[in-house]
């Protein structure tokens, strides 16, 4: 849509193009929300990975599937079948297995840790 409307597919660059909640705040103060990058680190998208996405767009996805995930038999969390993979949430992992979730903004990586 953007290359139809000619609006530059380039995430926080400099002039016209799209922009994100934190560059928003940053540059214009016109908004006290923060971007989900967090989110997307739990699917294992990273904020480059998001940036090259816009810029390229996304290969077709040829099949998704609403599924669940169950663990012993006992607890489920919901998940997606895309293309033949399932997907799910860290953080609905996390929970079911009674595990903190801590994203570091610094390394760019999630961990999981046990709940003492």
């Amino acid at each position: 849509m953007q290359k139809r409307l000619g609006i530059p597919i380039v995430l926080d660059g400099a002039g016209n193009g799209i922009k994100s909640h934190r560059w928003i705040t940053d540059n214009l103060k016109g908004t006290t929300h923060r971007d989900s990058y967090s989110y997307l680190a739990s699917m294992g998208i990273t904020e480059e990975q998001f940036k090259l996405d816009i810029k390229n767009g996304l290969d077709e996805v040829k099949e998704v599937q609403e599924a669940k995930v169950m663990l012993n038999d006992a607890k489920t969390i919901p998940a997606v079948i895309i293309d033949g993979r399932t997907h799910v949430q860290v953080h609905e992992l996390a929970n079911l297995l009674g595990l903190k979730l801590v994203y570091n903004n610094e390394s760019k990586t999630t961990k999981l840790y046990e709940v003492k």
